[in-house]
């Protein structure tokens, strides 16, 4: 008889395991895609996968399809299960809680400090544990969570809605609404699985944005404005309305009375000293990270997120498109800064797709990784 990690069974569950992390594409990075399978002992199967940044993990989701079948069972996952308490409890509590017999794993914990931990406390707490088993396929899904891991910034989002001619505002600056509800409602649910929603001051100015999610998700983010001189008006809504943290992103040139009067209402404040804008903003998702914000959605307006483009800080992209012409010259894009010289050196996305929502468009995508 062969061992389990090699048996026919094995490779299929791996097989699925692993398609099912992909349906997590878009939604759960700088997390990793994972997949899980609770098999039982009659051979019924539940299935898992990890479909949002901040909520429950592909095992939990598993379990709880399972209910009391997982008692005895075999649980397959594309990745070590977890064995801290993060933004979630321990995976492992939970399969050491449903009486699971078996955990099979593809790969891993690709960080240091947790790696092999869960397989020791399953064991130790009578569970058979069996891998890493060798799976190309599960392998893939973690090359850019391992991306996240080896670098000091925070992963970063963008995401605007625009006119079919790529306008964010018309020349005179109106911009509500350029796509449906139904589209700013998938929006909302995007906000909720980030740490961080981000714009830039002109937009507050102009939008007086609440920079909230609704419904709120499972992630309470910090409401981000880059602001160099520290000019968000008192009269903003995320100052006068009580709501998550507001951080203000600035500059040394912030006056002492702007430093007070911001704090004063509440703000908390994060000083960048950079030479260019690209460097401001390279320089502040270090600050963000060191911080605790991993993930940041940046919503614009076209200067902010043209200085993520230049800075080449963008690792995810969330374009809305609505079925309308907005024309003019002096009409604001959705992306400015400096920009590509060439065509060929402008951001790349894989791993891309267009869904309708309504009568709009979403395109997702990932940032092409470098060879």
């Amino acid at each position: 008889m062969r061992p389990a990690s090699e048996s026919p069974s094995a490779s299929a569950w791996l097989d699925r395991a692993v398609e099912l992390a992909a349906r997590g594409a878009f939604l759960v990075e700088p997390n990793p895609r994972v997949g899980a399978l609770v098999v039982t002992r009659d051979g019924a199967t539940f299935e898992g996968w990890h479909t949002g940044y901040g909520g429950p993990h592909a095992e939990v989701t598993a379990l709880r399809a399972a209910g009391e079948a997982a008692r005895g069972s075999t649980v397959v996952v594309t990745l070590e299960p977890c064995s801290t308490h993060g933004k979630t409890p321990a995976c492992t509590d939970a399969l050491i809680a449903a009486g699971v017999v078996r955990v099979m794993y593809a790969c891993d914990d690709p960080y240091g400090p947790h790696r092999g931990r869960a397989a020791a406390l399953l064991r130790n707490n009578g569970i058979e544990v069996v891998g890493p088993v060798a799976h190309s396929g599960a392998r893939r899904l973690l090359a850019r969570f391992e991306d996240h891991l080896h670098r000091a910034r925070a992963f970063v989002t963008a995401k605007w809605a625009m006119s079919l001619d790529g306008k964010i505002a018309t020349a005179s600056g109106d911009s509500k609404w350029i796509t449906s509800e139904t589209a700013r409602s998938l929006a909302h649910e995007l906000r909720g699985h980030v740490d961080g929603i981000a714009v830039g001051v002109a937009t507050v100015s102009a939008d007086d944005p609440r920079l909230t999610a609704r419904p709120p998700g499972p992630r309470n983010a910090h409401r981000i404005v880059f602001d160099r001189r520290l000019k968000t008006p008192s009269t903003w809504v995320g100052l006068v309305e009580p709501g998550p943290p507001v951080l203000l992103v600035h500059g040394p040139d912030a006056s002492p009375s702007e430093r007070a009067r911001c704090e004063a209402a509440g703000a908390s404040l994060l000083e960048i000293r950079a030479r260019t804008d690209a460097e401001f903003v390279e320089l502040a998702l270090v600050a963000l990270r060191a911080r605790g914000i991993a993930s940041l959605m940046v919503e614009g307006g076209g200067t902010l997120l043209g200085a993520f483009a230049d800075a080449r800080c963008i690792d995810r992209v969330a374009a809305f498109i609505a079925p309308r012409v907005v024309g003019g010259e002096r009409a604001l894009g959705a992306v400015g800064g400096q920009g590509a010289a060439r065509v060929a050196d402008g951001l790349v996305f894989d791993e891309g797709r267009f869904e309708s929502i309504g009568n709009d468009v979403v395109y997702r995508g990932l940032v092409a990784r470098g060879p």
